[in-house]
């Protein structure tokens, strides 16, 4: 039987491996720098402000981060991630604008649990200068 912590492991290693196939060697160590301050930047300002903030920057590791997340948090809102891949990140963020608080508060947490693998499969996977 898979834990909690097993399947955010597979979760990460997944982006993790779609950020390396899909960004240049400079966009996988902006991704990277993008993974490592997340938690931070969700902590000062909530987690829809920071998707929000991920979405309004035109950088590939911005979008790619924001996507991944995105996913993930419509999967755990109940959405099937084959729909996912034909939307955009505005698209998948409209589409949690109407969670509940409670909701909202578990995926933060979730979330940031999330990033814990993603930091560290990052730091240890991805290129770096």
């Amino acid at each position: 039987m898979v834990n909690q912590e097993q399947k955010y492991m597979r979760i990460a290693l997944t982006f993790v491996e779609d950020a390396k196939r899909s960004l240049s060697p400079e966009g996988q160590n902006e991704y990277d720098r993008r993974v490592q301050s997340a938690p931070a930047l969700i902590h000062d300002t909530g987690l829809m402000q920071t998707l929000a903030f991920f979405i309004s920057k035109n950088d590939n590791a911005f979008n790619k981060l924001a996507q991944h997340l995105l996913c993930w948090l419509n999967v755990n809102c109940g959405e099937n991630w084959g729909r996912l891949a034909a939307k955009s990140n505005w698209e998948l963020f409209l589409s949690l604008k109407d969670i509940s608080t409670g909701q909202l508060m578990m995926n933060t947490e979730k979330t940031l649990k999330l990033l814990q693998w993603l930091k560290r499969f990052s730091a240890s996977q991805l290129k770096k200068d």
